[in-house]
Parts: C-alpha cells; structure tokens; sequence
C-alpha cells in the first residue's frame, strides 16, 4: 500500500517539474527591444530596465 502512495507522487512531480521548465522557458524568452529608456518596461525599486545595445536589460537602481 505504500509502495502504491510514492508510485503516485512520481508523476505528480515530473508534471510540476515541466510546468515550472515551461513558465522559465517562457519568462526568459526573447529579449525585448528598445531605442531609449522609456521604451522598456516599469519594473519594482531597486530592478529598472534599461535600454543597453538596443535590448532591455535588468539593472539595480543606485541612487
């Protein structure tokens, strides 16, 4: 019986394991382009973007 209780929980897991892969995958996707600051997204104090070599990029805020 609990051999039948762990043989359950593998699929379980391999099904969070793709999920999990799959929102990564889709979350670091393409980079976003960009011309000037104002084009890229507002992000949370202390993560700006920045437009660095045309892309949007992730920076910290040091002011």
């Amino acid at each position: 019986m609990l051999r039948r209780k762990y043989m359950a929980q593998i699929p379980v897991f391999v099904y969070t394991c793709i999920i999990i892969l799959s929102i990564l995958l889709v979350t670091y996707g393409e980079p976003i382009p960009c011309e000037t600051d104002a084009d890229c997204p507002w992000k949370i104090y202390p993560l700006i973007m920045k437009c660095i070599e045309k892309n949007c990029q992730y920076t910290i805020a040091s002011y």
